[in-house]
Protein backbone atom coordinates (compact mmCIF):
# COMPACT_ATOMS: atom_id res chain seq x y z
CA UNK A 1 0.00 0.00 0.00
CA UNK A 2 1.36 3.39 -0.96
CA UNK A 3 0.55 6.58 0.85
CA UNK A 4 1.15 10.08 -0.50
CA UNK A 5 0.89 13.24 1.55
CA UNK A 6 2.10 16.61 0.35
CA UNK A 7 1.09 20.23 0.79
CA UNK A 8 1.22 22.67 -2.09
CA UNK A 9 4.15 24.51 -0.51
CA UNK A 10 6.19 21.32 -0.24
CA UNK A 11 5.38 20.44 -3.84
CA UNK A 12 6.54 23.83 -5.10
CA UNK A 13 9.73 23.44 -3.11
CA UNK A 14 10.42 20.08 -4.71
CA UNK A 15 9.74 21.41 -8.18
CA UNK A 16 12.22 24.23 -7.67
CA UNK A 17 14.86 22.12 -5.92
CA UNK A 18 14.92 19.15 -8.25
CA UNK A 19 13.70 20.75 -11.48
CA UNK A 20 11.29 17.94 -12.29
CA UNK A 21 10.63 17.31 -15.96
CA UNK A 22 7.48 18.96 -17.20
CA UNK A 23 4.98 16.83 -19.08
CA UNK A 24 1.28 16.99 -19.75
CA UNK A 25 -0.97 15.39 -17.15
CA UNK A 26 -4.36 14.30 -18.43
CA UNK A 27 -6.99 15.02 -15.79
CA UNK A 28 -10.77 15.08 -16.31
CA UNK A 29 -12.56 18.35 -16.86
CA UNK A 30 -13.68 19.99 -13.65
CA UNK A 31 -17.13 19.09 -12.35
CA UNK A 32 -19.88 21.23 -10.86
CA UNK A 33 -20.17 19.04 -7.78
CA UNK A 34 -18.06 18.51 -4.67
CA UNK A 35 -17.33 14.92 -5.64
CA UNK A 36 -16.23 12.99 -8.71
CA UNK A 37 -16.74 9.23 -8.56
CA UNK A 38 -16.21 7.37 -11.85
CA UNK A 39 -14.94 4.46 -9.71
CA UNK A 40 -18.51 4.19 -8.38
CA UNK A 41 -17.60 3.62 -4.74
CA UNK A 42 -19.89 6.26 -3.22
CA UNK A 43 -23.57 5.70 -2.50
CA UNK A 44 -26.13 8.41 -3.21
CA UNK A 45 -26.53 9.05 0.52
CA UNK A 46 -22.81 9.68 0.84
CA UNK A 47 -22.77 11.90 -2.24
CA UNK A 48 -25.58 13.94 -0.72
CA UNK A 49 -23.80 14.23 2.64
CA UNK A 50 -20.57 15.36 0.97
CA UNK A 51 -22.50 17.89 -1.12
CA UNK A 52 -24.47 19.26 1.82
CA UNK A 53 -21.49 19.72 4.13
CA UNK A 54 -19.26 21.17 1.42
CA UNK A 55 -21.94 23.56 0.23
CA UNK A 56 -22.44 24.80 3.78
CA UNK A 57 -18.69 25.22 4.38
CA UNK A 58 -18.13 26.83 0.98
CA UNK A 59 -20.81 29.43 1.64
CA UNK A 60 -19.32 30.36 5.01
CA UNK A 61 -15.60 30.24 4.25
CA UNK A 62 -14.85 29.49 0.61
CA UNK A 63 -13.22 26.23 1.70
CA UNK A 64 -14.37 22.75 0.76
CA UNK A 65 -13.09 19.21 0.30
CA UNK A 66 -13.22 17.89 -3.25
CA UNK A 67 -13.62 14.10 -3.12
CA UNK A 68 -12.31 12.22 -6.14
CA UNK A 69 -12.43 8.45 -6.58
CA UNK A 70 -11.07 7.06 -9.84
CA UNK A 71 -9.88 3.62 -10.89
CA UNK A 72 -6.68 4.60 -12.73
CA UNK A 73 -4.62 7.70 -13.38
CA UNK A 74 -1.68 6.15 -15.32
CA UNK A 75 0.52 8.89 -13.92
CA UNK A 76 2.61 9.94 -10.99
CA UNK A 77 0.06 10.74 -8.31
CA UNK A 78 1.89 13.83 -7.02
CA UNK A 79 1.82 15.52 -10.43
CA UNK A 80 -1.71 14.30 -11.08
CA UNK A 81 -3.08 15.73 -7.83
CA UNK A 82 -1.18 18.98 -8.27
CA UNK A 83 -2.56 19.40 -11.80
CA UNK A 84 -6.11 18.52 -10.78
CA UNK A 85 -6.01 20.84 -7.77
CA UNK A 86 -4.98 23.80 -9.90
CA UNK A 87 -6.98 23.11 -13.06
CA UNK A 88 -10.14 22.55 -11.04
CA UNK A 89 -9.51 25.60 -8.86
CA UNK A 90 -10.36 23.76 -5.65
CA UNK A 91 -11.26 26.14 -2.83
CA UNK A 92 -11.40 29.93 -2.86
CA UNK A 93 -9.09 31.50 -5.43
CA UNK A 94 -8.36 34.35 -3.01
CA UNK A 95 -7.76 32.20 0.09
CA UNK A 96 -6.34 29.09 -1.63
CA UNK A 97 -8.07 27.04 1.06
CA UNK A 98 -9.30 23.95 -0.75
CA UNK A 99 -8.57 20.32 0.05
CA UNK A 100 -8.35 17.47 -2.46
CA UNK A 101 -9.06 13.95 -1.22
CA UNK A 102 -7.99 11.65 -4.05
CA UNK A 103 -8.39 7.86 -4.06
CA UNK A 104 -7.11 5.78 -6.97
CA UNK A 105 -8.84 2.49 -6.35
CA UNK A 106 -7.28 -0.01 -8.75
CA UNK A 107 -3.78 1.41 -8.41
CA UNK A 108 -4.04 1.39 -4.59
CA UNK A 109 -2.93 5.00 -4.24
CA UNK A 110 -4.35 7.86 -2.25
CA UNK A 111 -3.41 11.46 -1.72
CA UNK A 112 -4.49 14.47 0.29
CA UNK A 113 -3.51 17.90 -0.98
CA UNK A 114 -4.05 21.02 1.10
CA UNK A 115 -4.10 24.53 -0.35
CA UNK A 116 -1.42 26.93 0.81
CA UNK A 117 -3.99 28.97 2.69
CA UNK A 118 -4.51 26.03 5.05
CA UNK A 119 -0.93 24.82 5.46
CA UNK A 120 -0.40 26.73 8.70
CA UNK A 121 -3.52 25.11 10.14
CA UNK A 122 -3.35 21.54 8.80
CA UNK A 123 0.20 20.21 8.72
CA UNK A 124 1.48 17.25 6.73
CA UNK A 125 1.97 15.44 10.04
CA UNK A 126 -1.69 15.97 10.91
CA UNK A 127 -2.79 14.65 7.51
CA UNK A 128 -0.53 11.65 8.00
CA UNK A 129 -2.20 10.97 11.35
CA UNK A 130 -5.69 11.28 9.85
CA UNK A 131 -4.90 8.91 6.99
CA UNK A 132 -3.25 6.32 9.19
CA UNK A 133 -6.20 6.29 11.57
CA UNK A 134 -9.26 6.86 9.41
CA UNK A 135 -8.32 5.93 5.85
CA UNK A 136 -5.67 3.24 5.58
CA UNK A 137 -7.26 0.44 7.66
CA UNK A 138 -10.43 0.56 5.58
CA UNK A 139 -8.79 1.14 2.21
CA UNK A 140 -6.52 -1.85 2.81
CA UNK A 141 -9.63 -3.99 3.38
CA UNK A 142 -11.31 -2.63 0.23
CA UNK A 143 -13.87 -0.69 2.28
CA UNK A 144 -13.35 2.27 0.01
CA UNK A 145 -16.47 4.25 0.83
CA UNK A 146 -15.87 3.94 4.57
CA UNK A 147 -12.28 5.09 4.15
CA UNK A 148 -13.39 8.15 2.17
CA UNK A 149 -16.30 9.03 4.48
CA UNK A 150 -14.23 8.72 7.65
CA UNK A 151 -11.44 10.87 6.25
CA UNK A 152 -13.80 13.44 4.78
CA UNK A 153 -15.61 13.85 8.11
CA UNK A 154 -12.38 14.42 10.04
CA UNK A 155 -11.08 16.91 7.48
CA UNK A 156 -14.43 18.68 7.55
CA UNK A 157 -14.21 19.05 11.34
CA UNK A 158 -10.74 20.54 10.87
CA UNK A 159 -12.29 23.21 8.63
CA UNK A 160 -15.07 23.80 11.15
CA UNK A 161 -12.46 24.48 13.85
CA UNK A 162 -10.35 26.70 11.60
CA UNK A 163 -13.17 28.94 10.42
CA UNK A 164 -15.45 28.73 13.46
CA UNK A 165 -18.36 27.73 11.26
CA UNK A 166 -21.58 27.08 13.23
CA UNK A 167 -22.86 23.55 13.41
CA UNK A 168 -25.18 22.78 10.52
CA UNK A 169 -27.94 21.81 12.95
CA UNK A 170 -28.02 25.41 14.26
CA UNK A 171 -28.82 26.96 10.87
CA UNK A 172 -30.99 30.04 11.09
CA UNK A 173 -34.11 30.47 8.99
CA UNK A 174 -32.07 32.62 6.59
CA UNK A 175 -30.24 29.49 5.48
CA UNK A 176 -33.36 27.52 4.58
CA UNK A 177 -33.64 28.95 1.07
CA UNK A 178 -29.97 28.29 0.32
CA UNK A 179 -30.23 24.75 1.65
CA UNK A 180 -33.29 24.13 -0.53
CA UNK A 181 -31.35 25.41 -3.54
CA UNK A 182 -28.55 22.95 -2.80
CA UNK A 183 -31.02 20.06 -2.55
CA UNK A 184 -32.67 21.08 -5.81
CA UNK A 185 -29.28 21.32 -7.52
CA UNK A 186 -28.36 17.83 -6.32
CA UNK A 187 -31.63 16.38 -7.66
CA UNK A 188 -31.21 18.08 -11.04
CA UNK A 189 -27.59 16.92 -11.28
CA UNK A 190 -28.58 13.29 -10.63
CA UNK A 191 -31.41 13.56 -13.18
CA UNK A 192 -29.03 14.88 -15.85
CA UNK A 193 -26.54 12.12 -15.04
CA UNK A 194 -29.20 9.45 -15.49
CA UNK A 195 -30.50 11.01 -18.70
CA UNK A 196 -27.01 11.12 -20.18
CA UNK A 197 -26.96 7.33 -19.89
CA UNK A 198 -30.52 6.27 -20.71
CA UNK A 199 -32.16 9.14 -22.58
Amino acid sequence: MRKYIMTLGMILGLLVSFVLPIYAIDVPESVDTYYYDPANVLSEDVEYDISEKNYYMDRHSGAYIEVVAVDYIHSDILNYAYTMFNEWGIGSSEKNNGILLLAVIQEEKYYVMVGRGLESHISAARIDEILETYFEPYFDNEQFETAIVNTFDVLYEELVDIYGVPNMQTNTSNDVGADFAMILFFIVYKYISICSIFC
